[in-house]
């Protein structure tokens, strides 16, 4: 019973001290702690130890073994927890009082001996002493450390402050020295006599009077609300600009054609190089105007142009010319030579058939006297009367064919027109291709040729002589069928002859291509002289492509050809489009 005696007043310390808890948790700790406060404290410790010493001794002086023991171990772990605390005084005031009273009570009890149990328990005391100096000191530590990190951690604030202020001085210096600097550039650009405009972009940062007289801007318009863009008369100059830009890095006298706030248009130079004002990297554009020097020159290259196709006028009229006074020369000639041959030539043509029908009257008046003779006699009066009829033949197809050639040589020497009609170019000359065509596979049965046409829908109809124009294009696709089929027989290929149009400009072109042999280019300059020819003797007269280009000429056109040895001809046929 006696053990509730200490036990009761540990049970009214421990009120105590949660009550003063309670009631101080709330308010801030004070920054001072008074000798009083910490006599207060000790005295609370030691009353606390005298309690539990009692209590514990009177366990030990009980007649229990396992009860001695129990309360031994709870004297020494409780003691020694109170090293923990945050106080020497209370730890050594409790722990002292505490293991006192139960060194008492063991002595009392006989439970230890006297000398073993004061040794143990002066030690005990010893070494809570020991323990709490040494926890104290590292709280200590610990505490001056906190105090040195946070000194430190304040030192560190302080510092970032004080870099701080100086960013913002300086930030604000060299917007300072920024501004100045805008503002010295800004009064250099204005004072320069010529356009200049600086720009980020599209948007106008700065311009200089000149330029906006120039561009007919006014002082009222604010330069934020120009779009330089808008003033290239060409959009497509923009993008020229900004690729030399970004390719070299500067741009210098690049023509451009600009325009004013009224849309006139002048031509200039443009200098650009790249600058950083106020921070960001702009376009300076350096303008002199050379609308006069430019338009000057397009006149002179103009005044040039015509007088280069006056000169090629001339120089065509004079080569007309003179080919019209050669061919009227030669046409008299023709003429002359054709009608004076023209009378004996209808006396032979029509004394061979006078001639071939009297030998088959002979022939059937000979016919008994003929079978009358010998039988080698009999064969070669036959074998005569046939040899004088074939020689008649002959001689009418020749004859034919001098009254062709002196017909030819008369229509070469008129120069009369015939009438012309609007016509369609392609349809004409497709037709023109079907007969050459035809007409040589009629009187040639062994000609094979691969024929090609394209016809250009752009290619319309003109005013001209049909019956003359086909008989260019009949020429050309003839000459170009018998070249390819030489060719062809000679080689062993195949024989290949295209035609086609297209429009250039204002003006229709026919082509007709032959994979032939081609002209060899000593003769080319002689294609269209009269009476040359390149076929073998008695299968051309020479006077198709003189005639054909006669044609052409008198239609406004021109004809040409490219030719390559080996690899065949192209003739073309420009008319114009209006013709």
């Amino acid at each position: 019973g006696w053990v509730l005696a200490p036990l009761t007043l540990i049970g009214v310390l421990l009120f105590l001290a949660m009550r003063n808890y309670f009631k101080l948790r709330n308010k801030p700790r004070p920054t001072n702690i008074s000798a009083r406060r910490i006599r207060s404290f000790l005295m609370f410790s030691s009353l606390m130890g005298l309690a539990w010493g009692s209590m514990l001794g009177l366990i030990i002086l009980q007649e229990r073994n396992e009860a001695k023991i129990v309360a031994l171990a709870l004297a020494f772990i409780g003691t020694f927890g109170t090293t923990n605390i945050n106080s020497i005084r209370i730890s050594v005031g409790f722990g002292a009082t505490t293991l006192s009273m139960v060194w008492a009570a063991v002595i009392w009890a006989d439970l230890l001996p006297p000398l073993g149990a004061s040794i143990l328990f002066a030690l005990a005391i010893f070494t809570i002493g020991y323990f709490c100096v040494q926890a104290h000191k590292v709280r200590v530590e610990l505490i001056l450390l906190g105090l040195r990190s946070a000194k430190a951690m304040q030192d560190r604030f302080e510092a970032d402050e004080k870099l701080r202020i100086a960013q913002i001085d300086a930030a604000e210096k060299e917007r300072l020295r920024q501004s100045e600097i805008s503002a010295t550039q800004r009064d250099l650009i204005n004072a320069i006599p010529y356009p200049l405009v600086l720009t980020n972009g599209d948007r106008t940062l700065e311009i200089t009077p000149q330029a906006r007289e120039t561009f007919k801007l006014g002082s009222g318009l604010d330069r934020g609300e120009i779009m330089f863009a808008d003033y290239f008369a060409d959009k497509g100059s923009i993008e020229d600009v900004r690729a030399e830009m970004a390719r070299s890095g500067k741009i210098d006298d690049f023509e451009i054609l600009m325009k004013d706030a009224g849309g006139k248009t002048f031509w200039v130079t443009v200098s650009v190089r790249s600058l950083t004002y106020q921070g960001e990297t702009c376009w300076l554009h350096a303008i002199y105007v050379i609308d006069a020097r430019r338009r000057m020159e397009q006149d002179l290259a103009q005044a040039k142009e015509r007088a280069e196709q006056a000169l090629a006028d001339l120089k065509k009229t004079q080569d007309q010319l003179i080919h019209s006074e050669k061919m009227a020369g030669l046409g008299q000639l023709t003429a002359g030579i054709a009608h004076e041959i023209k009378n004996p030539l209808n006396f032979v043509i029509n004394f061979s058939k006078l001639s071939a029908d009297m030998v088959d009257e002979l022939s059937e008046l000979l016919a008994g006297p003929i079978a009358a003779l010998e039988p080698d006699d009999r064969d070669d009066a036959t074998d005569l009367l046939g040899t004088v009829r074939a020689n008649l033949k002959k001689i009418d197809e020749h004859g034919a064919r001098a009254d062709s050639i002196v017909k030819n040589m008369l229509a070469h020497s008129r120069d009369s027109q015939s009438e012309r009609h609007n016509v369609s170019l392609n349809a004409l000359a497709e037709e023109a291709l079907n007969l050459a065509y035809h007409g040589a596979r009629a009187a040639d049965a062994s000609i094979q040729v691969e024929v090609a046409a394209d016809w250009s829908p752009e290619v319309g109809r003109i005013d001209a002589a049909p019956q003359e124009l086909q008989r260019v294009f009949m020429n050309l696709c003839g000459n170009g069928i018998y070249a390819a089929h030489r060719n062809a027989t000679e080689t062993g290929g195949t024989a290949k002859l295209s035609m086609a149009s297209r429009k250039e400009g204002g003006t229709y072109v026919i082509s007709v291509s032959d994979n032939g042999g081609g002209i060899p280019s000593a003769i080319q300059a002689k294609i269209f002289d009269p009476f040359f020819t390149t076929k073998p003797p008695g299968e051309g007269t020479g006077l198709g492509l003189s005639m054909s280009f006669d044609i052409v000429t008198r239609h406004g056109g021109t004809m040409d050809f490219q030719s390559t040895a080996g690899e065949g001809t192209t003739f073309f046929v420009r008319l114009p489009a209006s013709a």
